[in-house]
């Protein structure tokens, strides 16, 4: 399974490592999250991206991740549900025009295409989300 992930996602897979790294120093940074009223927002991106936002899910927090380069963004979430927000994902994403191409449960990713490619990658033993994109 890893080397279809590692053949599809290669790219992917080097930023959410970078993510998950660089997010412990931005932990504290807030610049957008879910609507409290239960609606989902969009969490704004870059200018220059080919969309004006990414999903995230009712009432959580999330912030900036950080990024590898000028065609990689990430959101990170922590303090929520793993399965709550990858279940908003597999739900929201086709709803969005992105078509998920994997959805490993076992180690807590989904990986989608559309006018951005990305990644929701659970974290191992926390309860923090985060989301890489790729333009």
């Amino acid at each position: 399974m890893w080397s279809w992930v590692l053949r599809r996602s290669g790219r992917l897979l080097i930023a959410a490592t970078a993510v998950l790294v660089a997010v412990g120093v931005l932990a504290g940074c807030s610049d957008g999250g879910g609507g409290s009223d239960g609606s989902a927002t969009l969490f704004e991106l870059p200018a220059g991206w080919p969309v004006p936002g990414f999903p995230v899910p009712p009432g959580v927090d999330a912030t900036e991740g950080g990024a590898l380069d000028d065609d990689s963004f990430s959101i990170a979430m922590f303090e929520v549900d793993q399965v709550e927000v990858l279940d908003f994902y597999r739900a929201a994403l086709p709803g969005a025009g992105y078509t998920i191409t994997n959805d490993d449960p076992s180690i807590a990713v989904l990986v989608f295409e559309g006018d951005v490619d990305g990644q929701v990658l659970a974290g191992t033993g926390t309860d923090s989300v985060y989301v890489s994109l790729t333009r």
